[in-house]
């Protein structure tokens, strides 16, 4: 599966704090070299991620990681997750 998810950072919070807490947790930082994901700014107080290729049930397991969670809590509002699918030519 292949996802977009835009993430909105919690007031006095910024894209930096982020993007070391996301490229700390779990393997991320690998998958970033790999190109499984693929993330950027959109302003100071968002992000978007491209995230390829991955298990759902995997993701539902480190959504339920509740020690991760928290530290995400710190720095994130909200998050707003889009399927992705690959367009066909016409």
């Amino acid at each position: 599966m292949d996802a977009a998810i835009l993430v909105h950072m919690k007031e006095g919070k910024i894209y930096e704090d982020w993007e070391e807490l996301m490229l700390n947790l779990y393997d991320n930082r690998k998958e970033v070299e790999e190109g499984k994901i693929v993330y950027g700014k959109v302003n100071d107080n968002a992000a978007i991620i491209l995230r390829f290729d991955f298990d759902p049930a995997e993701m539902a397991k480190r959504l339920e990681d509740l020690d991760v969670m928290e530290k995400v809590a710190e720095v994130v509002e909200k998050r707003e997750m889009f399927s992705l699918s690959p367009m066909q030519r016409p």
